[in-house]
């Protein structure tokens, strides 16, 4: 089996011990094109250090990025995709970019419209669904749906319910204030 570098393959040396005995019960060896070992005792000394090595660079990744994100949270910032009603915005300040959270100026009214509907106690889950998708609310495109979709009842409860939309960014059950 050819692949292109054994860290693409598996994260941690166990995958990687169990993925060579199952090639091996199969008559067949693995051959990395950036990770060049050969199929005898030595190149499996040099496999198992790369593989440790890969493990050891995954898991340090992980803990990194964890780390940034945590500290993204804790200063307000939001993690990932935008909510319906904002967008994900790149602006340059001091020749940096930063990435950041603005207003979506087409969806951010009907999702106002939502809030203030439900607001009056008068309707329900399904007359809301109703109401935004007359006035006109879509999703963002995407490559399965261009025009977007219309928001799901259970998706109107869980916006609703989001605590994002009131100025609080969660992260691994913790509540920061947004910016």
């Amino acid at each position: 089996m050819i692949v292109y570098n054994r860290a693409r393959l598996h994260r941690d040396s166990t995958d990687a011990a169990l993925t060579k005995r199952a090639l091996r019960a199969a008559g067949a060896v693995l051959v990395s094109v950036m990770d060049y070992t050969e199929d005898t005792y030595i190149g499996d000394l040099v496999a198992h250090i790369l593989d440790g090595v890969n493990e050891y660079q995954s898991r340090a990744s992980g803990a990194d990025i964890a780390l940034k994100m945590a500290g993204k949270a804790e200063r307000g910032g939001t993690l990932g995709v935008a909510k319906i009603g904002y967008l994900n915005i790149r602006e340059t300040f001091e020749g940096r970019e930063i990435r950041t959270i603005g207003i979506d100026p087409e969806r951010a009214p009907f999702i106002r419209m939502l809030f203030e509907l439900y607001a009056t106690g008068k309707h329900s889950y399904t007359d809301l669904q109703q109401a935004v998708t007359i006035a006109g609310l879509r999703t963002r495109s995407t490559k399965r749906y261009p025009a977007g979709t219309t928001l799901s009842i259970n998706k109107i409860g869980r916006i609703l319910r989001d605590r994002y939309y009131l100025g609080y960014v969660n992260h691994k059950g913790t509540e920061y204030p947004g910016r």
